[in-house]
């Protein structure tokens, strides 16, 4: 069996990058629009995916308008199920409004189950550590997650690359819960 997919990831998406401020002002003041280049590229692409990766940093600023915008666009090109989890520059209140639709402070945890693979969305992101930073609280979700066993091919998102950044608990649970 054959999946296909497409990862996106650090879009840093703004209704105005022209007004931008802060550490990146250069950098975002000579910005496009992400989607710009995105349509560019789809359009050259066949769009058969089975599913969407957008792994974080989907908003500069993490305006609920802004997720909301995102997830707009995102679903104009692909007509598949996007799965996604935050970034180290997003306002998870506000993701979790604007692009999950929902009303809540809870861990940023999803673990979807499709007839033909699972994906587990794990958030990295922690205001104190810009190179990612797993919680007790999300650990734990994740060993249970993978204790429940489902013969599928199992695609584990996070925003920050696990094995550079020794995210101890992912390598863990990896190790233990998904030998072949």
């Amino acid at each position: 069996m054959t999946i296909k997919f497409a990862q996106i990831s650090d879009l840093h998406f703004s209704n105005d990058y022209k007004h931008s401020a802060g550490e990146y002002f250069e950098i975002m003041n000579k910005m496009d629009n992400p989607f710009i280049q995105l349509k560019s590229l789809f359009d050259n692409v066949k769009k058969d995916f089975d599913f969407i990766l957008l792994t974080g940093d989907i908003c500069e600023y993490g305006k609920i308008s802004e997720y909301q915008m995102v997830k707009q666009e995102l679903s104009k090109y692909f007509n598949c199920p996007i799965y996604s989890t935050s970034g180290n520059h997003e306002n998870k209140m506000n993701y979790l409004k604007g692009f999950l639709d929902k009303n809540s402070d809870q861990t940023i945890f999803e673990d979807y189950l499709s007839k033909n693979y699972r994906v587990i969305c794990l958030d990295s992101s922690n205001e104190k550590y810009q190179n990612g930073y797993i919680s007790e609280e999300s650990c734990e979700l994740l060993r249970q997650a993978l204790r429940r066993k489902t013969g599928l091919p199992t695609f584990l998102i996070t925003h920050h690359n696990y094995w550079i950044n020794n995210l101890r608990c992912l390598k863990q649970s990896i190790r233990k819960n998904l030998k072949t």
